[in-house]
């Protein structure tokens, strides 16, 4: 996958399996400055070749890309190697957020892994999501919400919809569970 990536001049924000430092970035990672600034903390001082070769991968990411250009991306990947790709509108920084994953991890199956260790019932799950990476999350929770200006995958699997975020939707949470704000 790193390979491709670098055979078309893109250097991907490489998401690991570690709670401490789980962001590994190329020298000149494809990504908003800003979120750079914003991820410092969880970012392993590591080279990218090293990191793949030793490190459980979860995901490669790509933020603020043009559209055109991330399903050009998506495609080529995609083609030669056997991920799962998303994409997503990025609210905060612009452009589009683009996630290449291994086939089977997600959102959902990270739920189902935290559930496992936790010994809590997954079907029990209530999940709130926006993007095209919620879907498989939204499938399987027990109640799903999306937020109204969430991507038309997103709302399509959402038992109920809560106002944008820029007008306090995540807020919506509170009441559906019957607690007070206060």
């Amino acid at each position: 996958m790193l390979e491709i990536l670098e055979e078309l001049d893109v250097s991907p924000c490489i998401h690991v399996d570690d709670p401490g430092r789980d962001v590994v970035l190329g020298e000149h990672p494809f990504t908003h400055p800003d979120y750079i600034l914003r991820i410092m903390a969880s970012v392993r001082e590591e080279d990218p070749w090293t990191a793949v070769r030793t490190l459980r991968v979860l995901a490669f990411t790509l933020l603020g890309a043009e559209p055109s250009m991330v399903r050009e991306l998506a495609a080529r990947v995609t083609a030669r190697v056997p991920v799962a790709a998303a994409t997503s509108t990025d609210r905060t920084y612009g452009g589009l957020h683009l996630s290449f994953r291994p086939l089977g991890v997600s959102k959902w199956s990270g739920v189902l892994a935290y559930c496992a260790a936790r010994g809590l019932d997954p079907g029990r799950v209530l999940a709130i999501g926006d993007a095209d990476n919620d879907v498989e999350m939204l499938q399987g929770a027990c109640v799903a919400l999306a937020v109204a200006d969430g991507t038309e995958a997103a709302l399509a699997h959402a038992d109920r919809l809560l106002p944008p975020a820029n007008e306090g939707g995540w807020a919506g949470i509170v009441g559906l569970l019957g607690l007070s704000g206060g």
